[in-house]
């Protein structure tokens, strides 16, 4: 487009590879960045990730279930690592390291291991995260999840590389209620329904 500088009019001109409407723009846009940026990510390493820092594709948790103050198991730090899976989901992908703080500090996930029982190695932290994952998004959400483990001198760290899900993923919570969450910028958050409804029709059609 262009304005007319005398009338103040803008003059909207017609290309050949121009969508029909807004939704087909959306969907455009979000099919080039999956393409363009969730196959290479999975394909860049552990501290180069850390060393990029967080960003629409990159995020930390220093834990996934442990907390630092009280020294217990936290379900509240569990939903975030969900929350933050399910936000690449719905987005362009991504990938999440727990393990490692925001500043990236890398601090491992052996604080976790003294809460998952009888198996409190790296195999027993797969399979809790593959089963939560699996609990409150469903087997959807783990086909579309991919979980590695990493050495590094702080600790192992776990990650999680994500591929956009060919369709909206809900996270349950603990009263059954469902909610929509999305990676924007470097931040998931929660749509409300008239949001939830508008970015379903935009991203999925």
């Amino acid at each position: 487009s262009y304005v007319e500088r005398d009338t103040g009019h803008e003059y909207w001109i017609e290309v050949p590879e121009q969508p029909e409407n807004t939704e087909d723009a959306l969907e455009a846009v979000a099919q080039a960045e999956a393409a363009n940026s969730v196959d290479a990510g999975s394909q860049v390493s552990v501290p180069a990730l850390i060393k990029q820092g967080e960003g629409s594709r990159v995020e930390f948790k220093q834990t996934g279930r442990m907390n630092h103050h009280t020294g217990q198991r936290d379900p509240v730090l569990e939903q975030m690592v969900v929350k933050a899976v399910a936000g690449f989901l719905n987005a362009a992908g991504g990938t999440l390291l727990i393990g490692v703080k925001d500043d990236g500090d890398v601090t491992g996930i052996e604080a976790d291991f003294p809460t998952l029982g009888r198996k409190p190695t790296v195999d027993g932290y797969a399979l809790w995260l593959n089963g939560l994952l699996d609990n409150r998004m469903g087997p959807a959400a783990v086909a579309n999840a991919s979980i590695a483990f990493e050495e590094l001198p702080g600790g192992s760290v776990c990650r999680v590389d994500v591929k956009p899900s060919p369709a909206p993923i809900f996270v349950t919570g603990g009263k059954g209620e469902a909610e929509l969450f999305v990676r924007l910028n470097n931040a998931t958050r929660g749509l409300n329904v008239a949001e939830a409804l508008d970015y379903v029709r935009a991203h999925w059609g």
